[in-house]
């Protein structure tokens, strides 16, 4: 069964040194076929799934991306999740 589906990411507001989370909003009619792959900052830079937790990125095996020690310049960065549909790869 082929269902497009989009998913969403909230701005999110953290008080600077702070650790930001964001996370991939997923409909509710898709959450149980799709995963979180990957983020992607500014389109240009993908951030995976890690266990390196000492990082200034860490997607989470939940799919949040944890941002340590936010700063201003993380307010201007654009943050997008990448799923994958578990039943038909899209």
């Amino acid at each position: 069964v082929k269902q497009k589906y989009d998913v969403q990411v909230h701005d999110e507001y953290v008080i600077a040194g702070n650790t930001a989370v964001l996370k991939c909003k997923i409909p509710n009619y898709v959450t149980e076929y799709v995963m979180v792959t990957s983020w992607v900052q500014d389109e240009t830079i993908n951030i995976y799934p890690n266990t390196d937790i000492g990082g200034k990125y860490v997607v989470l095996s939940n799919g949040d991306l944890y941002i340590s020690n936010a700063g201003p310049g993380d307010g201007y960065k654009n943050y997008g999740c990448r799923t994958v549909h578990r039943l038909t790869d899209m």
